[in-house]
């Protein structure tokens, strides 16, 4: 069995994910993480296979006064230039979410991008996939 976790996110969103993927390596499962290149160290040093996903979050994040107001809190709703950043910010990245889930029999999506664009990914290749949130973006039942 071959699992595919899409991380699209920072540190806090990828690192938590190799002691997941670790696990189920232990269990027998092949396992690819998907992230984006600042993190490639950290989890092929964890013994996990590392799948790229384009640009850099944190990078990006800390450089963007529109976003750094959405994350400090000084704009609670995006603003026109902010939706337009980020869906700048997510060209390519369902493409190379599908390519790191070759082959996969199942995909873990991690975070609100892992999620929007995962199970789209999941639904293309005709297997299933199931979220792994450490917070909840949107309401479940």
């Amino acid at each position: 069995m071959r699992t595919a976790i899409l991380a699209f996110g920072t540190r806090g969103d990828v690192v938590p994910l190799t002691g997941l993927a670790r696990h189920l390596r232990s269990g027998g499962v092949d396992v690819v993480l998907a992230a984006q290149e600042p993190y490639r160290v950290g989890i092929t040093g964890a013994g996990v296979e590392y799948a790229p996903l384009p640009r850099d979050m944190r990078a990006e994040t800390l450089a963007s006064p529109t976003a750094q107001a959405l994350v400090d809190g000084r704009a609670m709703r995006p603003s026109k230039e902010s939706l337009e950043e980020m869906r700048e910010g997510l060209r390519g990245v369902g493409q190379a979410m599908a390519a790191a889930a070759e082959g996969s029999d199942v995909l873990l999506l991690e975070g609100p991008v892992g999620a929007l664009l995962g199970r789209h990914v999941a639904a293309a290749l005709g297997v299933p996939s199931a979220g792994v949130m450490f917070q909840p973006a949107s309401p479940t039942a």
